[in-house]
């Protein structure tokens, strides 16, 4: 069941509460992680300045979503089965004239590109902490050996006999 219509659409929803949507495991089917190429398609996807209705908003451009996608499913299923497998995705929707968006959808895609991302960093900085570690143990076994010579020539020309 829905409130409103795509031609007749509130304006404003005062709620108490955020919105419940259903999420339970028990009504989700075929979990997966969520493709690479996918996450590194909508990563590009660019959020925009905009007038709407004679206010100022900010958000992203339904036909960006719908290039972005029919890019990803041209990729994924070739030409012949594109469209129809832009259908099975549930983050536009279309009506006689306009495109609307399901912004949860997208943030989530963004989410795992980040989330990947913060792994990435995190390894790389993993990494170059163990450099560093490394390159600090030769510095300090360099500084001994270098101190080991200073205190054998000193005492070398301490022990030579005075003529």
């Amino acid at each position: 069941s829905s409130i409103g219509l795509s031609t007749n659409r509130y304006s404003t929803i005062f709620l108490l509460q955020q919105p419940n949507v259903s999420s339970d495991i028990r009504i989700k089917h075929f979990v997966e992680s969520i493709p690479l190429e996918l996450q590194e398609l909508f990563f590009e996807l660019e959020p925009k300045k905009f007038v709407q209705y004679g206010k100022v908003h900010f958000g992203y451009i339904a036909q960006d979503v719908e290039r972005i996608l029919y890019k990803y499913t041209l990729n994924k299923y070739g030409y012949e089965q594109a469209q129809l497998a832009m259908d099975q995705y549930s983050l536009l929707l279309k009506d006689e004239s306009y495109l609307s968006l399901l912004y949860g959808e997208i943030q989530v895609i963004k989410d795992a590109y980040y989330k990947n991302k913060f792994k990435e960093q995190d390894k790389a900085i993993n990494n170059l902490q163990e450099q560093i570690n490394r390159l600090h143990d030769i510095i300090k076994e360099k500084e001994l050996i270098e101190w080991v010579l200073i205190a054998k020539q000193s005492n070398s020309i301490k022990m030579k006999p005075m003529i």
